[in-house]
């Protein structure tokens, strides 16, 4: 069984301002963040939370699931939930994990940068049944207003 973690990013609608499927009048406040596997892998074509299989790179001091959400929600989706960081972040980010072999979690300690605040939600373990297994951990992230850096990716 494979350790790994999800992360379920919600924000403010007012803040997604005119980049949100929603329709119609709605009594819900907040969007929720979901992406759409790609067609040959585990899950393929089904819209899901951001997330994966807990790497090397994600061990080290702190919570590895933390640091395995926020470095596959980065890896999909190309949003950088860290705390207040430089304006060339996203360049450096880029650069640093497409290119060179910089963990994700060296990279943040390089720039001084921690993963926004999470929230543990749940943990699902795929069926014994499953020839792939799983034992995720479902986190929850809201961009708040305060999250100048976040709000400004969405």
């Amino acid at each position: 069984m494979r350790s790994a973690a999800s992360l379920i990013v919600t924000a403010p609608l007012a803040a997604l301002a005119g980049r949100t499927a929603a329709r119609g009048d709605t009594a819900c406040n907040y969007g929720v963040l979901m992406v759409r596997r790609v067609g040959g892998g585990s899950f393929g074509g089904a819209l899901v939370f951001p997330g994966g299989v807990q790497d090397e790179q994600d061990k080290g001091p702190g919570d590895p699931h933390v640091a395995c959400a926020i470095r596959e929600t980065y890896e999909e989706t190309g949003l950088l939930l860290l705390t207040a960081a430089p304006p060339a972040l996203r360049a450096r980010a880029d650069a640093s994990f497409r290119v060179s072999s910089t963990s994700f979690r060296d990279f943040n300690s390089t720039i001084g940068a921690t993963a926004l605040r999470t929230h543990a939600l749940a943990r699902w373990t795929t069926p014994r049944a499953q020839q792939n297994r799983f034992d995720t951990r479902f986190l929850m992230l809201n961009i708040g207003d305060g999250d100048k850096f976040a709000l400004s990716q969405l």
